[in-house]
């Protein structure tokens, strides 16, 4: 293979991965790790960023901005890819089988899934009823920055049980709104695991983005981690509306809840999903939408609204007689 193609291959591993080792490189492109720091120097000439990471493990990083577009795979080709990872996984003599599905995962949800996902997401919608200061409104604004950007962030976090606050890196995931206050749903990279930051003047301290890249797990859905086991037990609940045609953009201007997204369209109806902890102001909402939107769950929440409805219905009934 030539060097043009061998830059080409490393390019495109960095912006699939963020960061790899000289050592790893090497092996995925089959070479001698003297020629990786060869082709670095190549991309950096060509007007990529590309930063070195230090460390006993020390590689290189590709700089959030300089990348080329993933090839776009087929739903079929998804399927033979994600068939083959759960293959792999089922191998018990499979050497290094964890690291070479996460590669397949992270290869699959660069090329399909995150472009589907850009789509239908939405930023964060500000809670009219909500009173944070400026300081807070400007971390949103980072943290959301950096889940549109697909970049890690790193917080000076007061956390509950600390008796000092420190700095942590975190992938960011999702921000919603609960009991009053904005979370930060994301992966620490100190726990390793999923975790939630209050944003809040005595905890959420500062924020600042990194340049360095992550590929969200395509396996993260935010039912599973506000479910019951979570620290939002019971507290937020997912909902479904369809919304005539002509009035989708006056929906999408409305602040409904947390994580809204954009679904199915049909027979004139495009339907939407969120969160909210609050059925109250969902319900008022809805009613101020009158009959351009229909309330399709959850089926709790949809009997509690016709209650409300025949309610109001039956009183104005009753004051015609």
């Amino acid at each position: 293979m030539n060097r043009v193609a061998q830059c080409i291959k490393m390019l495109v591993y960095l912006r699939t991965v963020g960061s790899a080792s000289t050592k790893e490189l090497a092996q995925v492109l089959h070479t001698k790790e003297r020629n990786i720091r060869e082709y670095k120097n190549e991309l950096t000439e060509a007007g990529y960023s590309i930063e070195s990471v230090r460390g006993r493990n020390g590689g290189y990083a590709l700089v959030h901005g300089d990348t080329l577009s993933l090839p776009s795979i087929s739903a079929d080709e998804e399927k033979l890819l994600t068939s083959s990872i759960d293959f792999i996984n089922s191998q018990p003599g499979f050497a290094h089988k964890e690291e070479f599905a996460a590669i397949l995962s992270r290869l699959v949800y660069a090329a399909s899934n995150k472009t589907e996902a850009q789509k239908t997401a939405f930023s964060y919608r500000g809670n009219p009823t909500a009173q944070i200061g400026t300081s807070e409104s400007q971390m949103l604004d980072t943290v959301q920055e950096a889940i549109e950007e697909g970049v890690s962030l790193v917080l000076n976090y007061q956390g509950r049980n600390k008796e000092q606050p420190s700095k942590v890196e975190v992938d960011p995931y999702k921000i919603i709104f609960i009991d009053g206050s904005y979370y930060l749903i994301g992966w620490s990279h100190t726990a390793r695991d999923y975790r939630n930051y209050r944003f809040s003047s005595k905890r959420m301290l500062e924020v600042s983005k990194t340049k360095r890249c992550f590929m969200p797990d395509n396996h993260f859905r935010l039912e599973d981690y506000i479910g019951s086991t979570s620290a939002f037990k019971g507290k937020l609940f997912l909902y479904h509306v369809q919304v005539t045609k002509n009035q989708t953009r006056f929906f999408e201007e409305m602040y409904w809840g947390s994580d809204l997204k954009k679904e199915e369209f049909q027979e004139g109806w495009q339907t939407y999903s969120f969160y909210s902890d609050d059925q109250y102001y969902v319900f008022a909402s809805l009613f101020k939408m009158g009959s351009d939107i229909r309330l399709l769950g959850p089926k709790q929440a949809v009997d509690d609204f016709k209650d409300k409805v025949d309610s109001i219905s039956r009183m104005y009934e009753r004051d015609a007689l």
